[in-house]
């Protein structure tokens, strides 16, 4: 998203909002979870443009994940930014890394595996160069280049998360949507575990881990968005959970494993949220107080699940608000 011509949006709703649900445990409790606006309008600069970023603000278009010293993280990516952000509060951020070293770059995925954030693929806007390099860090400052071209072909929009001990890249796109599977226990070695896995070739999907299983969920293009659910006990034999989820298909969207569900949230210009504990029975929560969006980007956090940003509309208009969602307490 970085290097857009943009408007911020407003948030057009309530700050506050309360999900009910029903528990899955057998005295069928209850269970209430409300949403917080922690940082409003204006919180956010684009890292491509330095003098935007007052002290304190976060960077828009990065996508946080929970690495070292069990702080947020958001690793640069953009036109002219390498820059690397921390956080311990989800408030107040610190740039870690000025030049990170992999250029422009677009569509990376970044993980945290082995004390060692990880950042690796997507390409360049410009050219549409596409890469297969992985970098790694143990401090947010300090990145080395582990190799320029892994064995998995250069793509972007992959997924990668970790599982039962390793790294695992699903997918992604270059010139052609993959549906190839790979893990690494240390980042150099990579493994091809599938060419061809069951579920449809796609980029913008949603890997995680829930349950004990690996999950891939939706995906797939902007003309064709998916809504299939698959699992796995071990990475390779795969098993269609739901063809067709009752939640309406998606690309670029948030997806987390919290408070025993799966949560699935925005995305393809949408402000719905779903939930379900096997990956086959779907339930919709109440409508939150955050608007329609994509690309936004999610993380789970300090007992709750942080949301920020994403694209808003047609007119390129992006959101740098963060939001959060906690289980009620009382």
């Amino acid at each position: 998203m970085t290097g857009w011509n943009v408007k911020v949006a407003r948030p057009l709703i309530p700050l506050i909002a309360l999900v009910a649900l029903r528990s899955e445990t057998p005295a069928r409790k209850e269970v209430s979870y409300a949403w917080d606006l922690v940082l409003e309008r204006g919180s956010g600069c684009w890292v491509d443009r330095p003098q935007s970023c007052a002290p304190g603000q976060w960077p828009i278009a990065h996508d946080p994940v929970l690495g070292p010293g069990g702080k947020l993280w958001m690793v640069g990516q953009g036109q002219g930014s390498n820059w690397v952000w921390s956080s311990t509060d989800g408030r107040t951020w610190q740039r870690s890394a000025s030049d990170a070293g992999w250029g422009e770059r677009y569509g990376m995925t970044v993980t945290f595996f082995a004390d060692h954030l990880w950042a690796m693929g997507g390409t360049q806007r410009t050219n549409d160069d596409f890469r297969n390099d992985v970098w790694a860090s143990r401090d947010g400052q300090h990145w080395e280049q582990v190799l320029s071209h892994a064995p998995w072909s250069p793509r972007r929009w992959h997924a990668v998360t970790v599982f039962e001990g390793s790294m695992w890249l699903l997918g992604g796109s270059d010139s052609q949507d993959r549906n190839d599977v790979w893990s690494s226990t240390d980042g150099r070695a990579w493994i091809r575990r599938s060419a061809s896995a069951p579920w449809s070739p796609r980029g913008g999907h949603a890997a995680l881990v829930h349950g004990g299983k690996l999950w891939i969920l939706g995906g797939g293009g902007w003309d064709r968005p998916l809504r299939d659910v698959w699992s796995s006990a071990d990475g390779l034999s795969w098993q269609q959970e739901s063809e067709s989820a009752p939640w309406p298909g998606r690309v670029h969207f948030g997806a987390e494993s919290f408070d025993g569900r799966i949560w699935i949230l925005g995305g393809a210009q949408r402000n719905d949220i779903w939930g379900s504990a096997d990956g086959v029975d779907w339930q919709p929560m109440v409508q939150p107080p955050w608007g329609p969006r994509t690309t936004n980007a999610t993380v789970v956090f300090q007992d709750a699940i942080w949301l920020f940003g994403g694209k808003t509309g047609t007119e390129e208009t992006v959101a740098d608000e963060v939001w959060r969602m906690r289980r009620s307490r009382g």
